[in-house]
């Protein structure tokens, strides 16, 4: 018996992608290792479709590449001398996100398939990650090996994604699915409801502001937009009124949880003492992000233009990816790169305004602004697993925000 898998499989199981491979060793050639057999199962799934189609996106995205490469071996192949093995794999990851966009963007060009209607795929996810939540609060032995797909640091939980501020990436994508689904009465109240919960308490686990704001922005932006198709002007006061009734509510809540000593109550007591206060003092992780960033812009004063190349022995991590690009690429590369998003909101915008697609419309611009705002705290565009999921995913929503078939 032969089990027939949907055309659009390999996008839930590049979701699933382990973060760190079990049995491999330590935690970084274990990342390595899996970053190296994602890239090759992108590329296995790019070369298994029989036609390949491109757009503008890719092709900006693919020059930004070529310019990352040229510049890391010309700032430090020609200027310094010495250009190492892992600057050329960082200078080439632009070219690797492109080829995912790529696959994303013709994943569904020859099967007439409705990606968001595969129900079964988006229940076994949903179900992996209840199993992954279990493991982590268990600490079980047997269920150790799921440990592999969320593990970034032992207290605390980051979903399927490998590092603890990208938990709303994935969060996001279960409910958009779930959005849909329901919205086509393939599934029953229950599962949706499985994913409200899924989503609060792996947010509640990862106990990251970043993935807090990223995700509630998604709703409050999706929410808006939907708002504003059907009231107008209107939807500005509504969306008024609905921040701040959920503001009141996440107060309360806050108090709630302080009081009663639930899950990571100390992080929520800094948050009430700044509100109160504005002391960012106890802020430790916010305090050093601080510091890199002045650390590195007295670096990039010194080549703004341009940047330094890939040199990861320079200069590892900013903890903000636009920081990040300016250091390594320069205004440039920083130009390149904003141009991507601004195409991207561009396009799915005016298909919004023009009533095609809407709901699809309003989620994929409602995810690429969460994308956006992860990157002022996080090295969003750098991550080892983050950008390759993400512009597969906005790859498959350009296509068939696309086509004149109304997919959602």
């Amino acid at each position: 018996m032969k089990i027939k898998l949907a055309y659009n499989f390999p996008v839930y199981f590049l979701l699933l992608f382990p973060s760190m491979l079990p049995f491999v060793g330590g935690t970084d050639l274990s990342k390595q290792a899996s970053l190296i057999l994602l890239l090759i199962t992108g590329v296995f799934l790019l070369c298994s479709l029989k036609k390949i189609k491109i757009d503008l996106i890719f092709v900006t995205l693919f020059s930004y590449g070529m310019f990352c490469l040229i510049n890391t071996f010309v700032k430090q192949g020609l200027v310094e001398g010495l250009v190492l093995i892992n600057d050329v794999f960082e200078s080439l990851r632009v070219i690797f996100i492109s080829c995912f966009y790529l696959y994303g963007f013709n994943l569904i060009r020859y099967k007439k398939i409705h990606f968001f209607d595969i129900n079964i795929y988006w229940k076994l996810v949903l179900i992996f990650s209840v199993l992954l939540i279990v493991s982590f609060l268990l600490k079980s032995s047997s269920l150790g090996i799921l440990s592999s797909f969320y593990n970034s640091k032992e207290h605390r939980f980051s979903g399927l994604m490998p590092g603890i501020n990208y938990a709303w990436f994935p969060l996001v994508v279960l409910i958009g699915f779930g959005t849909a689904l329901y919205q086509r009465q393939t599934f029953s109240k229950i599962w949706f409801l499985l994913a409200c919960m899924v989503v609060l308490v792996t947010l509640m686990l990862s106990a990251s502001f970043t993935s807090i704001i990223c995700f509630f922005s998604f709703i409050f932006i999706f929410m808006g937009l939907l708002s504003f198709n059907r009231y107008g002007v209107c939807a500005i006061v509504v969306m008024a009124c609905a921040i701040l009734i959920c503001g009141l509510a996440g107060f309360v809540l806050l108090e709630y949880i302080i009081k009663n000593s639930i899950g990571f109550s100390g992080k929520f007591v800094l948050l009430m003492d700044f509100i109160e206060d504005g002391d960012t003092s106890s802020f430790s992780s916010l305090n050093k992000r601080f510091d890199v960033w002045q650390y590195a812009l007295t670096l990039i004063n010194e080549k703004p233009l341009t940047g330094y190349g890939a040199n990861k022995s320079g200069l590892r991590y900013t903890d903000n990816t636009y920081v990040m690009t300016i250091y390594r690429y320069g205004l440039i590369g920083l130009m390149f790169e904003i141009s991507v998003y601004i195409s991207l909101m561009y396009l799915f915008l005016k298909r919004f305004l023009n009533k095609e697609n809407i709901l699809l419309s309003a989620f994929s611009i409602s995810i690429i602004v969460a994308y956006l705002i992860s990157g002022f705290t996080a090295n969003s565009f750098y991550e080892l697993k983050l950008p390759y999921v993400f512009f597969t995913v906005i790859g498959c929503c350009m296509y068939m925000c696309e086509s004149k078939q109304e997919y959602l």
